[in-house]
């Protein structure tokens, strides 16, 4: 790796430059449009058997709402996991003081990206008579000193860059959720419209943070532990978030414990239930391919940029519900 003082010095000035305020930059008094999609509606009639309108609008909400989650607990987790994945990494490693200030840059940015979308969820609540606790219980979370957690931190102590495997699939990701929702701007609540719209924009200036510690990985030679782990740092990554998203998408069950408190609520568990009245096999699917923001969290290859890093670290992949790239 060889990124010049000069090189990491622009990059943290336009980061820095055009870095976006949680309270001053986002139109919070816009509220929430709850009759404006998050996500695009699904049509297919493998995923919601039977399906109305209402019932692929509602899909479409707690996907959206499952999406944000998913971003602010993993944006959120960054910061939980950064004296393993960060500070005590770079001490085995010759870097510059200006790798050091961009690194710290993108931490500050990754807790405010999880504090917008944290809000964002937390009116949410509101709108739909809940808490945000109550509401929280049903989408995607990551604890601290969770088994995850706890994994992450120990490959990172071991030298291991698993974590930051998934942050660069996080990464891409949650840009891609932007990308698909680009062109039905008119349709998407414009509250969560802006705060995709700010987030991919100061992940497109950072994003290529996280490939930066991957190439630090590379950059010199290493004993064989390291190197094994280089080999497996992928598979292992991709394979704790295959089974988090897996668990975390189960808990969208417990909705039925919340329809009385809204229409839309006592809509999604009734399509909850469609979904879970589907044979397993055609279940998995769903996560292959069929639903294309899911399977992007399920197979992270389906982004370049992945897989180019993949091809640079000539890492061990594991094919374990893949669908087509």
């Amino acid at each position: 790796m060889n990124y010049s003082k000069e090189f990491l010095k622009r990059r943290l000035q336009v980061q820095t430059v055009q870095q976006w305020d949680i309270e001053n930059d986002i139109s919070w008094e816009l509220g929430i449009d709850l009759t404006k999609s998050l996500l695009p509606p699904v049509k297919s009639p493998s995923i919601i058997p039977n399906g109305t309108p209402e019932e692929e609008h509602a899909f479409s909400q707690f996907m959206g709402l499952i999406a944000a989650a998913a971003i602010a607990e993993h944006e959120k987790l960054i910061e939980e996991i950064k004296e393993y994945s960060f500070d005590r990494t770079l001490k085995n490693y010759n870097v510059s003081e200006e790798f050091v200030e961009l690194g710290e840059s993108f931490f500050e940015d990754e807790a405010k990206h999880s504090k917008a979308f944290t809000k964002y969820i937390e009116m949410y609540a509101q709108e739909l008579n809940l808490t945000p606790d109550e509401l929280k219980s049903i989408l995607p979370a990551h604890h601290k000193n969770s088994i995850f957690c706890n994994l992450f931190k120990l490959n990172s102590y071991l030298g291991g860059m698993a974590f930051w495997w998934t942050v660069a699939t996080t990464e891409e990701h949650s840009m891609e959720i932007f990308r698909i929702i680009r062109p039905m701007q008119k349709k998407v609540d414009p509250l969560y419209y802006q705060i995709h719209k700010l987030h991919f924009e100061e992940e497109v200036r950072h994003s290529s943070f996280a490939q930066m510690m991957l190439d630090l990985q590379r950059s010199k030679e290493a004993p064989f532990l390291s190197r094994l782990l280089r080999k497996c740092d992928f598979a292992f990554s991709d394979l704790l978030e295959k089974a988090w998203t897996i668990i975390q998408l189960k808990k969208l069950s417990r909705v039925h414990r919340f329809k009385d408190r809204h229409p839309l609520l006592n809509t999604i568990s009734i399509v909850i239930g469609k979904i879970n009245s589907i044979p397993l096999h055609k279940r998995i699917n769903l996560l292959r391919g069929d639903i294309d923001y899911l399977s992007l969290m399920i197979n992270p290859r389906k982004h370049k940029n992945i897989q180019k890093q993949i091809s640079k670290s000539n890492a061990f992949v594991l094919k374990i519900l893949e669908g087509s790239k």
